[in-house]
């Protein structure tokens, strides 16, 4: 996957137009835009597929992009039990106020969901993991979703507990950066009703990056990005 997002980039364009079952067109198309510097990089690493028979699990993989899903994700009952009692754990011992909010959260009902046909992860701009969240999401579902933790979810999108998650917003899958590309634009010009979080979100950028960036910053005005 982290290989698939590392080809995304312009030079590779041209390898996008092969099947993607192609092993050998893809191995030779990398070389050719600059992926390797060894000359024999093609050859190797189409011996390599051949003499462990890799090519073999295209088969399996075209199947399921023909269905237009992936193979459903198992996680160990154990495994999943440990990770919510660790969370309620953390949860415990807080205070009554706390132990309140905890119970109000926890009405909330985790989804079962299947993340090959439900979510299309992409990549930002910035180089960070995002989806575009469904109807009736919460902290819960998602982290349920992709096997992370709910102050995951709620740290790198910079959410609160109470905060609802609205359909269409983006979701960071990944700690957003401390500074944007070099090949971002300096500025941006926020549109009606944007501010420093909503900004943050559409570039990927950390809040508290931005907000030092842009010290005493008033709603409307221009707001630096490096």
């Amino acid at each position: 996957e982290e290989h698939s997002f590392f080809v995304l980039k312009k030079r590779d364009e041209p390898l996008f137009k092969l099947k993607t079952d192609d092993y050998k067109g893809w191995a030779k198309g990398l070389r050719e835009c600059g992926y390797a510097t060894n000359k024999k990089y093609a050859d190797l690493l189409i011996k390599i597929i051949e003499e462990n028979d890799l090519h073999e699990c295209d088969k399996l993989g075209m199947e399921f992009i023909k269905k237009g899903k992936m193979p459903d994700r198992k996680e160990s009952k154990t495994k999943k039990e440990k990770r919510k009692e660790k969370e309620n754990n953390n949860e415990e011992g807080k205070g009554k106020g706390k132990a309140k909010e905890r119970d109000e959260e926890q009405t909330e009902t985790p989804r079962s969901i299947n993340i090959g046909s439900d979510y299309t992860v992409t990549l930002s701009p910035n180089r960070v993991k995002y989806i575009i969240a469904k109807d009736g999401e919460t902290h819960y579902s998602l982290a349920d979703a992709f096997d992370m933790n709910v102050w995951q979810i709620r740290k790198y999108n910079d959410l609160e507990k109470g905060n609802a998650i609205k359909e269409g917003t983006i979701i960071y899958l990944q700690p957003k950066r401390n500074r944007m590309d070099s090949s971002a634009p300096s500025t941006y010009t926020p549109e009606a009703g944007e501010d420093l979080r909503t900004i943050s979100q559409k570039f990927a950028l950390k809040l508290n990056s931005l907000q030092k960036l842009n010290e005493g910053y008033e709603a409307g005005n221009v707001v630096r990005l490096r």
